[in-house]
């Protein structure tokens, strides 16, 4: 029996293993989950179906919502539902108006120009590095350019949803607008970062995607390596890296995450304490 966590209530119907979105409206808590091409929401105060979805195309990988609105995750897309009718579709192939590599929004390459007709001529070693800068900035931006991929896991804030497909971009949208305002490239495990952890090189995939409390344009990113980052979604710059987790839903006190890995007890974490120099 877990330390933390004891039998309460038992709905009795059978979900998808895609993890389901909890909700406070009013007085009531709402649970959306997803049954194979279909979505249900339950009042899980009064253990009643509340509201089913319609049969989509394709399998959903990921779900979420905000008061009657629900987004539903399809193959590169996003389905927007109000209560059970389609409201607007976010495409995955759009081209977003800001991408780029892991680590650095696309305002690090650019330069400023010299005051003197002296600082014009550059050094070479100084011009080699920018040179590998741009590479390395140029591969991840046309990874960004190519697209999200299947889209597997979904942040609603508000009228921003921000998505992670198997391409390992982060997306950025405004759901009122449809636009997509940036997509960042989350890089591998060997990018430079600020904070503790050390980085193993190599590909890494994201499995988690949550938000902590009174942290404007942030969310922390958890990866299947065991490592979890904060990002900023405006900048698309990696904030800070912490300690081995695989998820970490945010509790209601600042600066402090509940973490849980798969041969771990549950866990605590605070958040780094912002500076004036972070992003």
């Amino acid at each position: 029996m877990s330390l933390f966590f004891a039998p309460y209530r038992t709905v009795g119907h059978v979900v998808d293993s895609v993890p389901f979105h909890m909700k406070q409206l009013g007085t009531d808590t709402f649970l959306t989950v997803v049954v194979g091409r279909a979505w249900q929401v339950y009042n899980i105060d009064k253990l009643r179906l509340s509201m089913i979805g319609p049969r989509l195309p394709l399998p959903i990988r990921a779900i979420s919502s905000v008061r009657d609105i629900t987004f539903v995750a399809q193959g590169t897309d996003i389905v927007i539902f109000r209560r059970a009718e389609i409201l607007s579709r976010l495409y995955g192939s759009t081209t977003a108006r800001r991408r780029s590599g892991g680590g650095g929004g696309l305002n690090e390459m650019e330069e400023e120009g010299g005051q003197d007709g002296d600082e014009d001529d550059e050094d070479e070693d100084d011009k080699d590095i920018k040179d590998d800068d741009n590479a390395q900035m140029g591969a991840a931006a046309a990874a960004a350019a190519a697209g999200p991929g299947s889209i597997y896991l979904i942040l609603a804030l508000g009228s921003t949803v921000m998505a992670i497909g198997e391409n390992q971009c982060l997306d950025v949208w405004d759901s009122r607008s449809r636009i997509l305002s940036a997509r960042w490239s989350l890089g591998d495990d060997g990018d430079d970062h600020q904070g503790g952890g050390g980085g193993g090189g190599g590909s890494r995939r994201a499995t988690a995607i949550e938000h902590p409390n009174t942290y404007l344009n942030k969310v922390v990113i958890a990866f299947d390596h065991g490592g979890m980052e904060l990002w900023n979604t405006v900048t698309g710059s990696k904030i800070y890296r912490f300690d081995s987790a695989s998820f970490a839903p945010p509790p209601q006190i600042n600066d402090l995450m509940s973490l849980s890995n798969s041969s771990s007890p549950l866990a605590s974490s605070s958040s780094p304490s912002p500076s004036p120099s972070s992003p």
